[in-house]
């Protein structure tokens, strides 16, 4: 009966601490709880990289050696939660430290690949070339190379270095796998216009207009920032993560990703009624023309001016995971 005592104090005096967002006194009563055998080792590792991460993000500001000393600490008990590393690896940057934050990012991807893992290794050295950058990301896939994200990385990596016949081989089963996400339409249309086949290219960014979007990828913002969340999410994450390992994706959850995973440009209009003349009389009526095998593509010189267009922003949303 004691024993359940002490576990339900334990548990509520956890509780109320993380609800108010108490990140310290939070990792102060885990440490406690843990030490009296109150929680699983497993669990009381996990929720404690999610507290070292939202506590490090606090302190990202006010001091940031404090944050990178969390952070770090995040990712070494917990190598596959992404946000920490990822944090991580972004306070190490500015102090140079690129070789151990790369070092903190592939051992991340081997645990459990994330596409935001890519995108900080992408832009931990602003100095590379673009081969050096595709180069490192082919390093990054080779760790886990049956894995669907180190796949459409190899995808990314070839379309960066402009090797289109690798970047088909690969993306090809990708599209065949089910259908489609936007994120996948909007590289097969990227790599389309790279082959010279503009309506191809047309016809796979309407595609992405509609398509499904993935919640991993829905982690990165549309200015880039990885695991933006306010601190109600990382309260969320402390249990969803630290009792079942799993990583929330919030801004999926509120389909917040559809204002950054397609080009507006996508949003293609509708094609324009053709005006035709009314049998037995001079009035004029529309008559909706034969809908196309896929809707929204037009003619060849529709899918010139429109892939011009277009190209920038898919250069962004196909990319966004090389830069």
């Amino acid at each position: 009966a004691e024993s359940k005592s002490v576990r339900w104090a334990f548990a509520a005096l956890f509780d109320a601490q993380v609800a108010q967002g108490d990140w310290d006194a939070a990792m102060a009563t885990l440490a406690e709880g843990e030490k009296r055998r109150q929680i699983e080792p497993d669990k009381a590792k996990r929720r404690r990289a999610v507290l070292l991460t939202a506590a490090a993000l606090g302190r990202e500001q006010s001091d940031t050696a404090k944050a990178l000393t969390m952070a770090e600490l995040a990712a070494q008990t917990a190598p596959g939660f992404a946000p920490a590393s990822v944090l991580a690896a972004r306070l190490m940057g500015p102090a140079r430290k690129h070789k151990k934050a790369e070092s903190l990012l592939k051992s991340a991807w081997a645990a459990a690949p994330h596409p935001a893992i890519a995108r900080a290794l992408a832009d931990l050295r602003k100095s590379d070339t673009k081969a050096k950058r595709a180069e490192r990301l082919r390093e990054l896939a080779a760790l886990r190379p049956e894995h669907r994200e180190s796949r459409i990385l190899m995808v990314e990596a070839a379309i960066e270095a402009g090797e289109t016949g690798l970047a088909r081989a690969i993306l090809d089963p990708l599209l065949e796998m089910g259908t489609p996400t936007a994120r996948l339409s909007a590289l097969a249309s990227r790599l389309a216009r790279m082959e010279g086949d503009d309506r191809e290219a047309r016809r796979w960014m309407t595609r992405a207009s509609h398509a499904p979007g993935e919640a991993d990828w829905s982690d990165i913002d549309g200015e880039g920032r990885a695991f933006p969340y306010p601190p109600e999410d990382w309260k969320r994450m402390v249990y969803a993560f630290g009792d079942e390992g799993r990583l929330l994706h919030p801004r999926h959850e509120r389909y917040e990703i559809a204002a950054g995973a397609v080009p507006e440009t996508a949003l293609l209009e509708a094609p324009r009624p053709a005006r035709a003349k009314a049998q037995g009389g001079d009035k004029s009526y529309y008559s909706a023309p034969r809908p196309p095998d896929d809707p929204g593509v037009g003619n060849d010189e529709d899918d010139e001016n429109t892939a011009d267009d277009a190209e920038d922003d898919l250069d962004h949303v196909a990319g966004r995971g090389t830069r």
